[in-house]
């Protein structure tokens, strides 16, 4: 262990001092307010303290009247101590002043580099790769500034995990809270598992699985998922017997059945016309389609029944939006106009189809 005696320390600051004072770029002019060096010794225990001042300027404060009269440290360390202890316990002198800001810090950093071996110093220091470091060694940082705060790590919020409970086709049940790793351990469709989860499918190669989220720290209950099934609409099927049957999952009744899923679409999409005799109808889409018809009195009284109002607008100068808003009730007129609009039935569009052998067809549905 290497033991620092006070005689060595002393002649260390002198030939530091020394050094600083013979490299220092500007000397003290009369009415500058230097910064300054100062030193702390606790009593009791010997331990040291090596601190630098610059704050006094801007408060426009020598250093004799800032030092141990309004500052005493910046240290937590030596703060703690004086609360504990009191400020009799210390002995303190100012050993460097200067207005060169730049050589009172770099003074202060040489010394701590110099003493940061000895047990006794109480300047703050960090292990790095093993080593002992000061925090302030490049000379390429900001000078007259020192950087000694630890930046504090930050930490990741992690969403609230979700408990899955999965039953194999022999009935074993596992439960686990990372789902796609179970899949990819068990040869699973990661995607296709969630859809058993949410109603969507009822099993996935005979495997079924739920999931439940914790409660919420605030306590707020969480959204439960919704239950919801793509395929659960009303359909109409009739099968070769002519038999009319109303279902409200295809897929599940093609499963039953014996039947193709997508030719079943493709028959009430109009794909095809039945498939292995059977047809189908998606009773959800079959709606009556409706337009506007326009009734317009002018201030004279007279009424007209325009099939085009934007058309009928532009015609006799009046504002296609004013005569909509009329409509919608949101003004009475619309420069003395009058509109009323109501919805009747769109008759469908006939379609004229002729074949290559010169035969015309009329359809009213294209698709």
């Amino acid at each position: 262990m290497c033991i620092y005696l006070k005689d060595d320390v002393l002649s260390l600051e002198t030939q530091l001092i020394s050094t600083a004072v013979e490299s220092q770029i500007t000397s003290t002019e009369v009415g500058q307010i230097p910064a300054y060096v100062y030193r702390l010794v606790y009593k009791p225990t010997g331990q040291y303290y090596y601190g630098y001042r610059k704050a006094n300027i801007w408060y426009k404060r020598m250093p004799i009247n800032d030092f141990w009269v309004h500052y005493f440290s910046s240290s937590t360390r030596v703060k703690a101590m004086i609360e504990k202890h009191g400020i009799a316990d210390f002995d303190h002198e100012i050993i460097y002043e200067s207005t060169d800001v730049e050589s009172v810090y770099w003074l202060e950093q040489h010394l701590i580099k110099n003493n940061i071996d000895n047990p006794l110093v109480l300047n703050k220091r960090y292990v790095k790769d093993g080593q002992l470091m000061f925090v302030s060694t490049s000379e390429s940082s900001n000078k007259g500034h020192q950087t000694r705060h630890v930046k504090k790590p930050t930490v990741k919020k992690t969403k609230a995990t979700v408990h899955w409970v999965i039953t194999s086709p022999t009935g074993e049940t596992y439960e686990t809270h990372n789902l796609s790793k179970f899949c990819r351990d068990n040869k699973l469709c990661n995607n296709a598992m969630h859809g058993v989860s949410k109603g969507i499918t009822q099993h996935h190669k005979g495997w079924t699985c739920t999931g439940t989220r914790p409660p919420a720290k605030n306590g707020k209950k969480c959204k439960k998922p919704v239950a919801r099934d793509a395929n659960k609409m009303p359909w109409e099927v009739t099968n070769p017997e002519g038999e009319v049957m109303q279902i409200e999952n295809l897929r599940h009744f093609c499963k039953e059945n014996d039947l193709n899923y997508s030719s079943m679409r493709d028959v009430s999409y109009g794909r095809q016309q039945t498939h292995r005799g059977w047809k189908c109808v998606c009773l959800s889409k079959t709606h009556v389609k409706t337009k506007l018809k326009w009734e317009v009195i002018d201030p004279d009284g007279n009424l007209y029944s325009p099939e085009d109002l934007r058309l009928f607008c532009q015609e006799h100068g009046l504002h296609y939006h004013g005569m909509r808003d009329t409509a919608a009730g949101k003004q009475r007129t619309s420069y003395g106009w009058r509109c009323y609009s109501y919805e009747v039935e769109k008759p469908p569009v006939i379609w004229e189809i002729s074949n290559p052998l010169g035969e015309t067809v009329l359809v009213d549905d294209m698709k």
